[in-house]
């Protein structure tokens, strides 16, 4: 079942050829061995949030990093729950595909778990630890056991567990009362869901600005009595009980001839404790915002210009008039570069507020520091225009004068070739600053400027698992030059360092030119048939988090006759990864699913090197794509992420040959996309694009 495919697993490479050896030695002898390894640090069990009944899995590996071996022994728990709830199985090695054995199950350990297990140097073993959330503890604790390690005697392998938390979703997110006469009032209802899968305790509601919005639930006011949110959904139950909904009237008192504007605060438990909503009245009149508020520039170089910029958005419903910009104070130091504002008096559009988010029409304005003494500088930019409300706004602008010279950013290597799935070592330790701290940097960021529609790979520290690198890694450490790549599509990528002092000054910047310090990865796919999934889904608005729609790709063999488990072995998708198609026993003409994205966006890989004859087979390869998921949240739901533009890449012989795309509606919506001929000097692909309901 695809549930079972999608317990999170946190693999790292650690424990591999230790049991063999070590059940022929006594425990005493063992332990006591004058040659011994050294383990590399270990990592943690991590686990994701759990519903009640369920259950999630995840990995470490030991790694032997000495010259001798390491013994292990006393294998148990130290846990805050049940430690029935863990079960623990073990294998030598650390690939995904070895079978693991029984370690310390409902409590008790295996035969094997009461001897030793030995890690020769240079091997690995791996540990997979399957928690069951029973209670509402989050699983926290220890795996321990003994060794022979000099450095680590007692290792302790953290376990750490994520709260099963509550999720609040507000419809709509913008509350716009449109145009209300002065002392006339209007009401309008939104609607709180807690999405998650644990009840939400609504702690307070707050309105912030203007006085003339207030707040009604069940025929009182919550902010003046908050016994109102102990029960708001009203099952009897405290809280906001999962999938639970219950609506909130915002009220509105036209009190001024011009736009209002206030603001809905909902504090709770949740993940997402403080949801804001904006609330307008009268919006249709001119609004400016400025951002930021103020402008701080930190340490700028003596005797070079440091830039920044100070945004100006129109907010309203109506055009915005800006009349004048100009720097009102300090003006020895502070200066608009020239050349960048245009005719004033000049308009900006009106903002779109039906969008969400609003579309606000801006103009940047670049601010040039210019400093010329080792000392602070202030200044002020003002803005001036037509919004009844603000019409003139000041914003500070501050620095101070440094002497500095520029780092410079390098990396080792500019330009390479590589297969899609392959993972690429970026390294700036080539960076210099003369005057820092040991001739380098400081800071390094790496980032993509430059990537394949559909790619969502970013630079990462290192790999939580290389042999799954898609489920990515640590954040990228900027006190570190280096980082790692996974490359997730076909395509071209390029990859910008970008290097900061202990002064603040980064570069390439306008204060610090120089040339790019940018790698470029072509990643061209070698295998005769490769295909390439992504999709785009304009409800989900973090398509990168750990929700969102699953779209599936599926891959049949010219003898399949039908898809999903109707297929046999001849439908290639995420329930028959890796299917023997052609000679039997000869994995070269076998296809594989490489990626199987299911939290939005993608990709999906599967390749095939060595195709059949399909003149001889009678028909051709096909491709389909299936809507697998397009409901909120981890575990199903009434309310979905919607529509999703699902865009499917056909390569042969590493050649991009034909790309389809359509929008796909709902959940199990099956989209036949296209056939693949492979013969004798006819190699194409031929366009199906046929739309049906497909169960799984």
């Amino acid at each position: 079942m695809k549930t079972a495919r999608r317990l999170l697993t946190v693999s790292a490479s650690l424990m591999m050829m230790m049991f063999a050896t070590a059940l022929h030695m006594g425990c005493d002898e063992g332990l006591n061995a004058t040659s011994t390894g050294s383990l590399e640090d270990p990592g943690v069990f991590s686990f994701p949030k759990v519903a009640p009944g369920a259950s999630a899995e995840a990995r470490v590996t030991l790694v032997n990093s000495g010259a001798g071996p390491v013994l292990l022994k006393d294998f148990a728990f130290a846990a805050n729950t049940d430690v029935r709830d863990f079960q623990l199985s073990w294998f030598y090695g650390d690939s995904p595909d070895t079978p693991a054995q029984a370690g310390i199950i409902n409590g008790m350990p295996s035969p094997e778990f009461q001897g030793i297990l030995q890690v020769d140097a240079g091997d690995a073993l791996t540990f997979v630890l399957t928690y069951t959330r029973m209670n509402t503890e989050i699983p926290s604790g220890a795996l321990v056991m003994t060794s022979n390690d000099v450095n680590r005697g007692r290792i302790q392998i953290p376990i750490r567990g994520q709260a099963a938390s509550a999720e609040l979703v507000v419809v709509p997110d913008y509350v716009d009362f449109g145009r209300i006469a002065v002392g006339e009032q209007a009401a309008l209802d939104i609607q709180i869901s807690n999405v998650g899968v644990e009840a939400a305790t609504i702690g307070a509601l707050q309105v912030l600005g203007s006085a003339s919005f207030s707040l009604s639930l069940n025929g009182g006011d919550p902010i003046q009595d908050p016994g109102l949110l102990q029960d708001p959904d009203g099952d009897g139950q405290p809280g906001l009980a999962p999938s639970g909904t219950f609506v909130l009237t915002v009220n509105f008192i036209a009190q001024f001839e011009r736009s209002d504007r206030g603001e809905l605060s909902i504090q709770s438990d949740a993940v997402n404790p403080d949801v804001r909503i904006d609330l307008v009245a009268n919006g249709s009149s001119p609004c400016m915002d400025i951002v930021p508020r103020e402008l701080e520039f930190g340490a700028g170089l003596i005797g070079r210009p440091n830039e920044g910029v100070v945004t100006i958005e129109s907010c309203g419903a109506e055009p915005l008039r800006l009349d004048s910009i100009q720097i009102t104070a300090g003006g020895d130091s502070f200066s608009i570069q020239d050349g960048a504002l245009p005719d004033l008096p000049g308009l900006l559009a009106a903002a779109d507020l039906a969008q969400d988010p609003p579309v606000k029409p801006s103009l940047n304005v670049p601010v040039i520091f210019f400093p010329e003494l080792e000392q602070p500088y202030t200044g002020t930019l003002t803005v001036s225009g037509n919004d009844p409300q603000q019409p003139t706004v000041d914003v500070p602008l501050r620095g101070r004068g440094a002497n500095n010279d520029c780092p410079v950013a390098e990396v080792i290597e500019d330009d390479v070739v590589v297969r899609p799935l392959d993972i690429v070592t970026l390294d700036g330790s080539a960076s210099t600053d003369i005057d820092g701290p040991d001739g380098r940097p400081v800071a390094y960021e790496w980032v993509v400027v430059e990537r394949p529609d559909g790619s969502t790979s970013v630079p990462v520290e290192r790999l939580t698992n290389p042999a799954r690198p898609a489920e990515g890694g640590p954040a990228d450490q900027t006190s570190t030059p280096g980082a790692v790549f996974f490359v997730d599509l076909a395509g071209t990528y390029v990859i910008e360092l970008r290097v900061t002092d202990s002064g603040g000054v980064t570069a390439p910047s306008s204060t610090c030119p120089q040339g790019e310090a940018r790698m470029t990865i072509v990643a061209n796919p070698d295998e005769d048939i490769h295909l390439q999934l992504v999709w785009d889904t304009p409800g989900d608005a973090d398509q990168t988090d750990l929700d969102g729609s699953d779209v599936d790709l599926h891959f049949l063999h010219p003898r399949g006759a039908d898809w999903f488990r109707d297929g046999g072995s001849f439908d290639c998708y995420f329930g028959n990864p890796t299917p023997d198609w052609g000679q039997i026993g000869r994995p070269e003409d076998n296809p594989s699913l490489d990626i199987d994205d299911t939290n939005g966006a993608g990709p999906e890989n599967i390749n095939l090197d060595s195709p059949e004859n399909t003149q001889t087979l009678g028909g051709p390869y096909r491709v389909a794509v299936h809507y697998y998921r397009a409901s909120v949240g981890p575990f199903g739901g009434a309310d979905n992420w919607g529509a999703s533009d699902a865009t499917l890449r056909i390569y042969l012989g590493g050649v991009l040959t034909r790309e389809f795309t359509r929008r796909l509606n709902d959940t199990n919506e099956f989209w036949e996309v296209a056939g693949i001929i492979w013969a004798n000097g006819d190699r194409r692909v031929v366009e199906i694009d046929q739309v049906s309901e497909r169960l799984p």
